[in-house]
């Protein structure tokens, strides 16, 4: 679970999103997102089904589907 949220503030930072915009996104309060990047406290099932659904939707597109 660790992992998904490094790489959920990893790929917001790259992609220039603020904490707001990833928490509007993730249907979130700006609290709680924060909260989970420094470490406070841990998503829910739901919330690690969503950030599992940005996270995909954000990989990088390979040509000819490889």
């Amino acid at each position: 679970m660790l992992d998904e949220i490094k790489k959920l503030k990893h790929i917001r930072k790259k992609s220039g999103l603020t904490q707001q915009q990833l928490a509007t996104e993730l249907e979130i309060s700006i609290s709680t997102l924060s909260g989970w990047e420094i470490g406070n406290h841990e998503p829910s099932n739901l919330a690690l089904d969503k950030i599992r659904h940005f996270l995909k939707s954000k990989k990088p597109k390979h040509k000819n589907g490889k």
